[in-house]
C-alpha cells in the first residue's frame, strides 16, 4: 500500500513536470524608428544601414532558447551614429494566437570594422498567454556588430536577437491532470484488493 502511494505520487510529479513542455510556434518582426524594418543613418559618402531579418513560424517545445531574429549592419565611408527606436514584434500561433512588442533604442556609431553601437531594451520580456518569451540581453544591451573587410568585399555584421520562451500549463489543465491521476491511483487500489 505504502509502495503504490509512492508510485502515485511519483507519477504525478512526473505528468506535472512533462505538463509544462509545450509545442510554440511564432513568427518576428522589426521596425525602426522610420517605420521599417532597414534604417539608414548619416549620408552623402558615409553611411550605416542597418536591417532586421526576422523568424517565420518558428516551431519548438518549451522551455527552449531560441532566436527571434538578427540585425545586420552595414556602411558607407566613415560610417554613422544609429539613433532612434527599434520595436521587436513577436506573434505567436501555437498554443493560443497573440501578438506584442518588445522596446529597444539604437545607440553609438558603427562603420567598417569598428563599433560602438548597441541596441538596448526597455521591455524585458513579454508573455502571450500561456507563454513568455524573456530577452536574454547582456548587460548594457546588444552589441552591434560591425560590418567587417572580406575577401570579397564588405561583409554583413549580424546581431542576433535570442531570448527564452517558457509556457506555463493553465489551471484547468492541471485540475483535469490531478483528477485523471486520483482515479488512476483508486482504480490500481481496487485491483490490488480484487487480487489479494
Amino acid at each position: 500500500m505504502k509502495n503504490l502511494g509512492k508510485l502515485a505520487l511519483l507519477g504525478a510529479a512526473l505528468a506535472v513536470s512533462a505538463s509544462s513542455a509545450f509545442a510554440t510556434t511564432f513568427s518576428t518582426t522589426g521596425m525602426f524608428s522610420n517605420g521599417l524594418a532597414t534604417e539608414t543613418f548619416g549620408s552623402g559618402a558615409n553611411t550605416l544601414t542597418l536591417t532586421f531579418v526576422g523568424d517565420t513560424n518558428v516551431s519548438i517545445i518549451t522551455p527552449s532558447f531560441t532566436n527571434l531574429g538578427a540585425i545586420t549592419a552595414t556602411s558607407t565611408g566613415t560610417g554613422a551614429a544609429a539613433s532612434g527606436g527599434f520595436t521587436l514584434m513577436i506573434s505567436q500561433t501555437v498554443p493560443t494566437s497573440g501578438t506584442g512588442n518588445l522596446l529597444g533604442s539604437l545607440s553609438g556609431n558603427i562603420s567598417l570594422n569598428s563599433s560602438l553601437g548597441v541596441i538596448n531594451f526597455s521591455t524585458m520580456s513579454l508573455v502571450l498567454s500561456p507563454s513568455t518569451y524573456t530577452l536574454q540581453q547582456p548587460v548594457g544591451g546588444y552589441f552591434l556588430v560591425p560590418p567587417s573587410t572580406g575577401p570579397s568585399g564588405q561583409l554583413a555584421g549580424t546581431t542576433t536577437i535570442q531570448g527564452f520562451v517558457t509556457t506555463t500549463p493553465e489551471p484547468n489543465s492541471l485540475m483535469l491532470l490531478g483528477t485523471g491521476l486520483v482515479s488512476g491511483a483508486g482504480m490500481l487500489m481496487r485491483r490490488r484488493r480484487l487480487i489479494a
